[in-house]
């Protein structure tokens, strides 16, 4: 991803966008947030970009299949090819859509089962 991409996902995070812009950009919008390392942006991006509006299970499943998704640290597989690591899930766990959350829940199990012994809070 270039610079300028990430520099202005790191604007719209300040800002805020439609619903609707999100929701359509929602796959380049996490891309930025698994590989962005600066914390002031990857939290705004969670929190007004990602929590209000990721709200397709389809969508997070492709992302999840696609090479976004680095081989790093601690990972688990689904049974269609997704891959999640813990970071992530704890992130994701956090969004306001209950399609999402349940989506989560079956298909990374094991995560799941972690998430309830040591919840993750993102306010």
């Amino acid at each position: 991803m270039s610079h300028d991409l990430d520099v202005q996902w790191a604007e719209h995070a300040q800002r805020g966008l439609p619903p609707d812009v999100a929701k359509a950009n929602m796959d380049a919008i996490l891309r930025h947030f698994v590989r962005c390392n600066w914390g002031g942006c990857f939290l705004s991006i969670f929190q007004r970009l990602i929590k209000p509006n990721l709200e397709d299970p389809v969508v997070l499943r492709e992302f999840l299949c696609s090479s976004s998704i680095e081989e790093r640290g601690d990972l688990e597989r689904g049974a269609h090819g997704e891959v999640i690591f813990w970071d992530l899930f704890k992130y994701l766990m956090n969004v306001d859509s209950q399609a999402i959350r349940t989506y989560l829940r079956e298909t990374f199990p094991g995560f799941a089962t972690r998430f309830k012994v040591t919840p993750f809070i993102v306010d």
